[in-house]
């Protein structure tokens, strides 16, 4: 899965741990950097929006 955005890693200079390490990090970085994400599933426009989606009931 090449990408432009992705630092190319010398796996020669790197020991297997720090090759994995790596790729972890650039499998968390990229294409989009975290691990989840929260995304608004209801309108959230106006104060009583809010309201009504933090309401208890």
């Amino acid at each position: 899965m090449p990408d432009d955005n992705r630092q190319d890693v010398n796996s020669q200079e790197l020991s297997a741990e720090e090759q994995f390490r790596q790729q972890a990090l650039d499998y968390h970085a990229y294409p989009t950097p975290g691990k989840i994400a929260v995304e608004v599933t209801k309108p959230a426009n106006s104060a009583e929006d809010l309201a009504l989606a933090y309401s208890q009931v």
